[in-house]
């Protein structure tokens, strides 16, 4: 127990060196040495690999980490470089667009970005707003690799991983507009979804309003059906006003 706790008291103490090391600001004359600094800066803080990997960004802790690394970066880079950056919305796409800007784009990173767009489906565990999140993201790659893909090639390689309900509401946008933009189907289809479930909250309030209005219905039908007739008495002697009798 002893031993172990000084590991983990090491371990923060190097985390802690880590977080307080300077990085030289990139300025666009020290991109060689900026990055070998920042690679050691980003790796010590197990950071480095949402720069250089996909990342799925499913879980809190990822998004999480994967912002911290963007803003680790960002905050290493002169205000004219920032600029430059444009927007990006991982650490990867940072990363590679930084390269870009002063290396230029591999021929293997745009065939890496273009045969994830190509192979990309749908994942039985996330619904609508993720899936359309991570093609977001699939696209923002592409952008950063500089590879040019028509809105019409975008929208059918994401109205084929969409549900049957959707790929139908994806064709009647199309035939209704024929120069729309992958964005706006994007935008139009998280309108569509979030309107469901507005709809299915509302549902079971709405049945049971139902059901309570039929209670009160079906209670006051009988209380009227159940009211004491008025009886005849044999037994009471009737008085004719007439005769008396």
């Amino acid at each position: 127990m002893v031993a172990e706790s000084k590991v983990n008291e090491r371990t923060n103490e190097v985390g802690n060196m880590a977080q307080k090391v300077a990085v030289e600001k990139l300025d666009g004359t020290n991109y060689l040495e900026w990055k070998m600094v920042m690679v050691s800066h980003l790796k010590a803080q197990d950071l480095f690999k949402f720069c250089v990997r996909p990342q799925n960004r499913v879980s809190e802790t990822d998004r999480q980490k994967d912002d911290q690394a963007k803003w680790i970066i960002l905050s290493s880079l002169e205000r004219s470089e920032i600029r430059k950056t444009g927007i990006c919305e991982t650490a990867r796409d940072l990363w590679l667009k930084l390269q870009e800007n002063y290396l230029g784009v591999e021929d293997d990173l745009k065939e890496g970005a273009t045969n994830l767009f190509l192979s990309f489906s749908s994942n039985s565990k996330e619904n609508l707003l993720e899936l359309c999140g991570r093609y977001e993201e699939i696209l923002g790659r592409l952008d950063s690799t500089g590879v040019e893909i028509p809105d019409g090639q975008k929208i059918t390689i994401l109205q084929r991983a969409l549900t049957k309900t959707y790929k139908d509401y994806t064709e009647m946008w199309r035939m209704a507009n024929p120069l729309g933009s992958v964005s706006k189907l994007i935008s139009a289809l998280k309108m569509k979804y979030h309107r469901e479930i507005l709809e299915k909250e509302e549902q079971p309030q709405q049945v049971f309003v139902a059901q309570e209005s039929y209670k009160r219905n079906k209670k006051g039908f009988n209380s009227w059906k159940n009211k004491a007739k008025p009886s005849l008495n044999t037994s009471t002697k009737i008085t004719c006003y007439a005769c008396g009798k």
